[in-house]
Order: structure tokens, then C-alpha cells, then sequence
């Protein structure tokens, strides 16, 4: 017997449900008390393994360089991204960088030797809630019964990106099914199933790490998602740091210190991690206390050291009215985020039966007060707001609701005479499907890159998405068709991608975006190598070879990543990796040049090496071994340095050995000019070295003009070698 559970997966705390014939929140004896059904959103990395919950609090301040926490708040996004690094101002100790192996777009968060990407964080938070769950149902009378799909609630306002990489954690976690639900919609089901009668709900979800605002109309057991609105950069954590802020403040005005983040940064390494970690806890505990209480202390147990190193013992009152003055700009931007989400959805105000308040920090009394300003008595606390999310999950798993959702961002796509056309539209009901035709823009050619991002319409923000990249079969003229279908679904929202020749639909290509990892950043040395390839120093002839080997990069590339799990596939790595190493090959004029260098003393051994004196053939051995070696390391500066020898190697030929090699060049351009008399050219070609060899010099000239005509008068050094010969004659 298999089971779907319904699970919040949260910035601060993350929780687990179930619903039989009634709803049941899974609780565990090391969650957080005192009801025991959160989990808390941490992991620690400790020697003998990853400690998920309260046991990572736990370690995060003796060893808060172990600990991830707000895992949420950069999960799908690229390291480049300035959230990111506003990230990491407040978790400083963590250190955050580009995947191995892959491009800005990515993130890895490196544990000593050991590099997570922050979806393998949350996959362990959910492994963690599954195990509780487990033990729950065991404890239950329910022994056995496996937990193999999950409904994983993720922000309303999240991206493809972050939504993608959510997915990814609920698989690595062992989950063979995961099904995205947004938060407010789990939240309104969770308060208006089987209410009866028809409600629309403006639900407001102020998390520990998100705010989200959406628009749904409860119908009987249907749910329909009108409009959506969210600030992904605002929650308790926040909160956390505005009151951080006025803590410091307080003990550098009582204290006398002039800057006190200098006095903070100069501690001892280890002192300021524990008086970092013990702060923001004695921090979050004073902000829970003051929503039922008037007046608090935060008092962390690790001190802060002045320049001498004495200690200063931190104790600062804290009241309702501190709080409320510091976090009074975050307040009032939640409520105009849903004041403009009404507006831009044309709906009235009257038109709302109830503002639901749900999540962690909506229990603040200052936000029910700003709340109830602005919308009246329509404004209800969720009667369990930190569990009301996991219940409405709970329900859609159980398969007891239809609900209707909407499109949370505009998907845009970047074209040469449109950067910004857009593919998928914001508050379009999911699934979405649509089709959009794009053109060749050059005859010939081979390969389309597709650059999609998402926009954030409440931060002014272009998201990056992912690229993508599509191979044609052949070269095709300027102008041809190229159609493509965007998708949709309902249970994931990200964006899948089947591509096709419009007049032959068998060509085509399903792929979704390459997202920060190995195959993103072979795209991007592929990007460089076709800018090289278009540069005009190529033949038609050799632009056309490098795009044959520029398409099976892109098809070798685009089977690096599993999309179902995410991870690099060694093996298709490595063989995209070699295709990109000739395409590089191909296009470096030092390479190319080396090549020719080797291929030409390759060419003397083989058809004159009887003639070379025995140094000279030594050295060209030499030569070619070395060449090989600094080919396959692709050295440049070697490869440079190794056809400057072989120049002077050939110069110094004897004049009847260059009239041969000079003939030998000739009959080769000879052959590629008209293939046809390649098998004549070679016949000459021949006979020229029997006359050298032969002492028949005159003959030996005659042939030798008859090659370098045939070549097209290729090469420029033909009259100088012809003069070589009558002088040495």
C-alpha cells in the first residue's frame, strides 16, 4: 500500500500531513516543541553524517559553518545573482560558489571537501519529514505503508527555476511522484474545504522566508486561482534582521562603540560565528515571545569583545512597540503588494469575502492591525497558520479537491528583433500550451539558442530561466520555419519545450533549460567557439565541417543532465566534453596551423624519407612526437613554439628535397581544388620524385609547374623554391 503525504516545505520550519477521515499533522519527538510538528528548515553536516531539525540548531552554534539554514531562499537561483550575495551577507559563514563544472547560473554550497547544490539541502529536509511521517504512521497503526508521492508546497511567486529545483529535492529525497501545489491555495483549501458555501478569499502568507498574496475562489471542493502576487526577499527573516539591527544599535549607543559591525567582523573567527548564531536565535525567540507578551530581553549567551578583548555582556529590553516601529516598512509593503495584485486583477474590494492570514509571521499583532486597516473585518487568522499550508497539501494529495491555477510569471524569450517576446503570459490558467514560430536568420544554418527568462513584475526584475539549444539535421536556407510548442502542466508549472521544422515535424528536439550546470557551461564555450567559426577566416567548406561538429556538441550536450533527478551523466559529459575539444581543435588558428605543421612532416616521411638526412629525419620524428602530446593537451603556447621548429626544418631542407615537399603541397591543394583528377595529380606527383631521385632536373621543374598551375597557383613560395633549384643545379 502506497501513500501521498502533503508536505510545507518552509524557509524556518517545514511540516508533514496526511489526510484520512480527518486531517493529521505528523509529529516527531525531536521537532520543535512544544507541539512537535515542526521540523525545523536546517541541515548540519557533522563527521558522522547530515543532522536534519533540531539536532542541526543545535550545532549551529558551536559549529555554524556546518549548518544551512534558509535553504529556500537560494534554491534555483545562480550565484550570481545579487539575492544570492544578499544571502550571504547574513549567513557570511557559509561558503557559497558556482557548481564544479558549471556557469554562474548555478550554486553549490561547499561542506569541506563535499559540494551540495541547495537542492540537495532541501532534498534531506524532506527525507527528514518522511522519516517522521514513517514513524508517525508506524506509531499510528499504520506499520509498513510507504510514503512514494508527495504534494510539496512551494511559494506562489516562485520561478521555473526555483520551481524546477524543488521538484529535483522531492526526487533525490526517494519520492517517485512530486506534485507542486502553491502555498495560499493550500492554505485557502485548507480553511474552506467543505465550508459549502462559495467563497473568495485574498489569501496573505507571510513565511519565514517569502511573502505571497493570492486571489481564489473556493466553489464546493473546486479552488480557482484568479491572480498572484509575492516578494520572495520578504519574511520573518527579515523581521529577524530589522530587529538585529536595532539590537546592535542599542548596545553600540550604550557601549560607546563608533562602529560596532567593525568590532563584529574583527572578532576571533570562531567567537564571531557563535555570537553571530547566538544572536539571531536570542532574536527570533524575543520576536515569537512579543506576540503574546508586552515587553521582552534578548540576551544571547555569547558575548561581543571590545578592542581589548574584554567582554560586553549583550542585554537589551525589547517591547512590542520597538518591534513594531522597526518592521513597520515591511509591514506596509505586504499590504500594498496585495492592494496592487486587487488592482491589477480588476477586482473590487467588496468584492472579498475574507482576507485569510496564514504562516509564521502573520501572528504578529501589528500585522493584523495594519491588515484590518486596510480591509476591514473580513481579515481572519488561519486558526493553525504554521500547519495550515501542510493541511491543504494534505487534502489535494488525498485527491479531494479540483483546484485551478494560474501562470505566476511572463516567460519571455530573447530573439534578434525582439528581446522581450513573450511565450507565456502571467495569469494564464495552467496547463498552458502555445505555439510560436521562429525563422533562420542566415543560410545555412545549424543550430538555434533559445534564451529564456522569467520576470518578476513586483521587484521590476529579468529572472534568467535557463538556455537552450537545438541542433538541425543539415543546413537549411535563410528563412526556414522553426516551430515550437511551450508547455505548461499543472502539477510542476515548468516549462517544457518541443521544437520541430515547421514543413517536416520529424526533426525535432524536447528539451527543457540547461540551468547553471555542466551542460550550461559546455553552451557557453560553444557560444565563443561559433563566434571564431563566423569570423571569416573559414572557407564555406570549413564553416560547414565545424557546424557538423558544432550540432554534436549540442546533441552530446543535451544528454548531460538528467531531467528527471538533475544530475550530470558522467559519461554523456565526456563525450560532449571531446566533441567541444575538436570543435576548439578546429577552430584555433594555432591549432589548426600546428596540425598542418605535423600533417606536412607526417607527409615528407611518408614520400621522401629516403631522401632526408639522417638528422633531419630524426628531428622530424622528434617533432611530430611532441606535436601529438601538446595536441592532446591542447597547449597553444607548445603548439606555437613547435611549428616555428618545423618552419625551420623545412627551410633547411637540400633544394631538391624542398622542390619535392614544395610539390607534394601543390598536388594536395591540386586535389582538393579538382577532386576528379586527384589519382593524375598523385600520378605527377610520382614521377617528379623519380626525376629528383633520378638527377633529371629539367623534367623534375616541368612537373612540378605542372602541379603548382593545377593548385591554382596556391601556393606563393613556388617561384622562390623553382629559383632554389636552377641556383643548386
Amino acid at each position: 500500500m502506497s501513500l501521498a503525504i502533503g508536505i510545507d516545505l518552509g524557509t524556518t520550519n517545514s511540516v508533514g500531513a496526511f489526510k484520512f477521515a480527518s486531517l493529521e499533522v505528523v509529529t516527531a519527538p525531536d521537532n520543535a516543541p512544544p507541539e512537535r510538528v515542526l521540523t525545523r528548515s536546517a541541515v548540519a553536516y557533522t563527521p558522522e553524517g547530515a543532522r536534519v531539525g533540531q539536532e542541526a540548531m543545535a550545532q549551529l552554534v558551536a559549529a555554524p559553518e556546518r549548518v544551512v539554514v534558509s535553504v529556500k531562499r537560494i534554491v534555483g537561483r545562480g550565484h550570481a545573482e545579487p539575492a544570492v550575495q544578499d544571502y550571504l551577507k547574513r549567513f557570511g559563514h557559509l561558503k557559497v560558489e558556482a557548481p564544479e563544472g558549471g556557469t554562474d547560473q548555478g550554486l553549490a554550497i561547499r561542506m569541506g571537501n563535499q559540494c551540495l547544490a541547495p537542492e540537495d539541502v532541501s532534498a534531506a529536509i524532506l527525507a527528514k519529514v518522511l522519516a517522521n511521517a514513517q514513524t508517525y504512521l508506524a506509531n499510528a497503526g499504520r506499520p509498513g505503508v510507504a510514503i512514494s508521492r508527495a504534494v510539496v508546497t512551494v511559494p506562489a511567486y516562485f520561478n521555473d527555476k526555483q520551481r524546477h529545483a524543488t521538484r529535483i529535492a522531492g526526487t533525490r529525497a526517494g519520492l517517485q511522484q512530486v506534485e507542486l501545489l502553491p502555498e495560499p491555495t493550500a492554505a485557502a483549501i485548507s480553511y474552506a474545504h467543505d465550508a459549502g458555501d462559495a467563497l473568495t478569499i485574498l489569501v496573505y502568507d507571510f513565511g519565514g522566508g517569502t511573502f505571497d498574496a493570492s486571489l481564489i475562489t473556493a466553489a464546493e471542493n473546486t479552488f480557482i486561482e484568479s491572480a498572484k502576487a509575492g516578494d520572495l526577499w520578504l519574511g520573518g527573516n527579515d523581521v529577524d534582521l530589522a530587529l538585529e539591527a536595532h539590537v546592535l544599535q542599542v548596545v553600540a549607543r550604550e557601549e560607546g562603540v563608533a562602529d560596532i559591525q567593525r568590532l563584529i567582523t574583527r572578532l576571533p573567527e570562531g567567537h564571531r560565528r557563535r555570537f553571530t548564531a547566538d544572536l539571531r536565535q536570542a532574536v527570533e525567540q524575543a520576536k515569537i515571545a512579543l506576540s503574546g507578551v508586552e515587553r521582552t530581553m534578548v540576551s544571547p549567551a555569547t558575548p561581543l569583545l571590545d578592542e581589548s578583548g574584554m567582554q560586553i555582556l549583550i542585554e537589551v529590553p525589547l517591547t512590542r512597540a520597538d518591534l513594531e516601529t522597526h518592521i513597520a516598512s515591511l509591514v506596509d509593503r505586504t499590504v500594498v503588494i496585495c492592494q496592487q495584485m486587487l488592482t491589477e486583477a480588476n477586482f473590487p474590494l467588496e468584492a472579498l469575502d475574507r482576507v485569510l492570514l496564514v504562516g509564521g509571521s502573520a501572528q504578529i499583532p501589528l500585522v493584523q492591525k495594519r491588515m484590518r486597516a486596510a480591509f476591514g473585518d473580513r481579515v481572519v487568522v488561519h486558526p493553525r497558520p504554521m500547519t495550515a499550508v501542510a493541511e491543504g497539501a494534505a487534502i489535494v494529495a488525498a485527491g479531494l479537491v479540483e483546484k485551478v491555477g494560474t501562470v505566476s510569471r511572463d516567460y519571455f524569450i530573447r530573439l534578434i528583433d525582439n528581446p522581450r517576446h513573450c511565450v507565456v503570459a502571467r495569469n494564464e490558467v495552467l496547463p498552458v500550451r502555445s505555439s510560436h514560430t521562429f525563422v533562420t536568420v542566415a543560410d545555412g544554418q545549424r543550430l538555434l539558442h533559445l534564451r529564456f527568462f522569467n520576470h518578476d513584475h513586483v521587484a521590476g526584475l529579468d529572472e534568467p530561466i535557463g538556455d537552450m539549444w537545438l541542433g538541425l539535421d543539415k543546413a537549411y536556407p535563410k528563412g526556414t520555419e522553426v516551430l515550437a510548442l511551450f508547455d505548461l502542466d499543472e502539477t510542476c508549472s515548468v516549462l517544457q519545450i518541443t521544437a520541430s521544422l515547421k514543413h517536416n515535424p520529424a526533426v525535432k528536439v524536447s528539451r527543457t533549460f540547461s540551468r547553471g550546470k555542466a551542460d550550461e557551461a559546455i553552451y557557453q564555450e560553444l557560444d565563443g567557439l561559433l563566434k571564431q567559426l563566423g569570423d571569416g577566416s573559414f572557407t564555406q567548406v570549413g564553416v560547414e565541417r565545424g557546424l557538423d561538429i558544432a550540432v554534436d556538441v549540442v546533441q552530446r550536450a543535451n544528454q548531460v543532465v538528467d531531467e528527471r533527478t538533475d544530475q550530470v551523466r558522467p559519461e554523456a559529459l565526456a563525450a560532449s566534453q571531446g566533441a567541444v575539444k575538436k570543435l576548439r581543435q578546429f577552430v584555433s588558428p594555432t591549432i589548426n596551423e600546428a596540425e598542418l605543421a605535423r600533417n606536412m612532416l607526417r607527409r615528407l616521411l611518408s614520400f621522401a624519407e629516403d631522401m632526408l638526412p639522417a638528422p633531419t629525419r630524426k628531428q622530424a620524428d622528434d617533432l611530430i612526437e611532441r606535436f601529438e602530446v601538446a595536441l592532446e593537451e591542447a597547449d597553444e603556447p607548445a603548439l606555437k613554439r613547435l611549428t616555428e621548429e618545423t618552419e625551420r626544418l623545412l627551410e633547411g631542407l637540400p633544394p631538391e628535397v624542398r622542390l619535392v615537399w614544395a610539390a607534394l603541397e601543390s598536388c594536395r591543394h591540386a586535389s582538393q581544388v579538382n577532386p576528379q583528377q586527384a589519382a593524375a595529380y598523385h600520378r605527377q606527383l610520382e614521377e617528379l620524385r623519380d626525376a629528383v631521385r633520378q638527377g633529371r632536373g629539367d623534367e623534375a621543374l616541368r612537373l612540378f609547374k605542372v602541379l603548382s598551375e593545377a593548385a591554382g597557383n596556391a601556393r606563393e613560395d613556388d617561384t622562390q623554391v623553382i629559383t632554389d633549384i636552377g641556383r643548386a643545379r
